[in-house]
Parts: C-alpha cells; structure tokens; sequence
C-alpha cells in the first residue's frame, strides 16, 4: 500500500483530487497512479484505490452514498 491509498483510505474510500493535493501529491503523480492501474477515476475530481469496494465507487459515480442494506459491506460489517 502507498500514500495515497492510506489517504483515501482514511478519508472513506474515495477522495478528491484537492484532498490528495493537500496531502503533498500532485496533479502528475495522481495520472501516472491512475496509468499505472494504482488508482480508479471515480468521477471528475475524484479518486479510489483498486481495493475500495465497487458498491462505493458505483455510488459515488452517480453522486450518492452508500446506505441502509449497503453500507453495512462498505464498511466491513459483514454478518
């Protein structure tokens, strides 16, 4: 695991691309991660790691969030 992926990690899974550049990682390291398949194009701006869930990316994809039967997986709560 890298920087980044702690990063968006600790910030839920997704991040934004201000979020990573805040944190000391530029626009050039941010395209060379995705080319490299490190990283996934949520939607403009916005970023997951290979491991995120694809329930949360999908969701973030049309501008939601998980909830009520979902979140539970996105957050390892699994029964």
């Amino acid at each position: 695991m890298n920087a980044v992926d702690e990063i968006i990690r600790d910030l839920g899974g997704v991040a934004t691309a201000a979020e990573l550049r805040e944190r000391g990682h530029p626009a050039w390291e941010l395209r060379m991660l995705l080319d490299y398949g490190r990283l996934v194009r949520v939607r403009k701006g916005w970023y997951a790691t290979t491991s995120t869930p694809i329930e949360l990316v999908r969701a973030w994809r049309v501008g939601g969030r998980l909830a009520c039967v979902s979140a539970p997986g996105g957050h390892e709560l699994r029964g």
